[in-house]
């Protein structure tokens, strides 16, 4: 029995890597004839071409190759074992289905756990390199409830920032004298980006404060709306409050800050659930793939089986996408939306199995 663990173990890992090649391969060649400007504008020549594809393949395409690859590896693995008739052999053989399909649902749930790990620290770290590089900002941190940079001798604070809108919310402005003292703090409720030099503060309080005389009260000035020079790039301040770079702690302190500032927290919890969501489903994806690859016995066609799969895998990702958009939107709580689809998928699987002859 030991052999043929191993043996379809050995199988869905070669199919795994063929499939993430291929795929790999075809998101490289997509990212170099529509991404090419961006590419070249980092420099530093092919090592910096493969730092751009490095750092968009783990931010961006990793949640969708990873489960998309679990699947077909385990179709392929199941089917070609049941179209070459040898599942008919290890049956006449006396091996159940639950023996025979147990070490590529092992698989899928080793894959899953290796994506929590994934996601939790390459694909995080990857985001945020890409938004360093992006925003030419080494120095955006999160801390207490809001994304921090600096910039000269100014410090940031942006609780939230709408880039269609082009406003930010509970931003702190911190500026600092030739020898790193502060001088002057500007905090406001929201802040309109008017141009690449004006800002327009709502609600701002102004301290201003003589860094050679600190026992001297700061003045204070209180005003409804006002327009100050900022020098900052406005896209780096509309582009550095991103969750997507948070870690799930991180990430839920970010939704507590929000919610204790009355703010929607909808986009953030669907990004907290998703998360969840993509590695639970790696697992579901695999056990709904083993019936479907098994059908080939009944259907004596491993093309409509395929057929079957693809239908299956294109089905998922739509309700996943919908899923997101109806959680963002605030029209579905994102645990709801989530929850369902991943209990359709293993609904789905369930009734695979049962169908499936033993």
């Amino acid at each position: 029995m030991r052999t043929l663990s191993r043996y379809l173990i050995a199988r869905f890992v070669q199919f795994f890597l063929a499939v993430a090649f291929v795929a790999v391969l075809s998101i490289v060649v997509i990212e170099l004839l529509l991404g090419l400007d961006r590419m070249l504008a980092i420099g530093d020549g092919w090592r910096g071409a493969v730092t751009y594809l490095w750092l968009r393949l783990a931010s961006e395409y990793a949640s969708y190759i990873l489960p998309v690859t679990a699947f077909l590896s385990a179709f392929l693995t199941i089917a070609l074992a049941a179209d070459s008739k040898e599942w008919l052999a290890l049956k006449a053989g006396g091996v159940s289905l639950g023996r025979f399909v147990t070490p590529v649902l092992a698989c899928g749930a080793v894959l899953a756990l290796a994506a929590a790990v994934f996601h939790e620290t390459v694909a995080v770290d990857a985001r945020l390199a890409w938004n360093t590089q992006r925003d030419g900002d080494p120095n955006i941190r999160f801390r207490q409830g809001s994304f921090w940079y600096q910039r000269g001798s100014r410090i940031y604070s942006v609780a939230e920032a709408d880039r269609a809108a082009r406003t930010l919310q509970d931003v702190q402005i911190f500026e600092r004298d030739s020898r790193g003292r502060l001088r002057r703090s500007i905090s406001a409720r929201s802040i309109d980006i008017l141009d690449d030099k004006r800002w327009r503060f709502h609600n701002a309080l102004i301290r201003d404060i003589d860094p050679d005389a600190p026992d001297t009260p700061p003045g204070i000035e209180r005003h409804p709306e006002i327009e100050l020079a900022i020098s900052d790039s406005p896209d780096r301040a509309l582009m550095s409050a991103d969750p997507t770079s948070l870690r799930l702690a991180r990430l839920r302190e970010y939704i507590a800050a929000r919610e204790k500032r009355g703010a929607s927290t909808a986009s953030q919890q669907a990004l907290l659930y998703s998360r969840f969501g993509d590695w639970i489903s790696i697992a579901l994806l695999v056990a709904a793939a083993i019936p479907l690859g098994l059908s080939v016995e009944r259907t004596r066609s491993l093309g409509r089986s395929a057929a079957y799969a693809t239908a299956t895998l294109t089905g998922f990702l739509g309700l996943r996408g919908l899923g997101a958009v109806l959680s963002a939107q605030e029209i579905v709580a994102p645990d709801i939306a989530i929850s369902a689809t991943l209990l359709l998928l293993a609904s789905f699987a369930a009734v695979g199995f049962a169908r499936t002859p033993r």
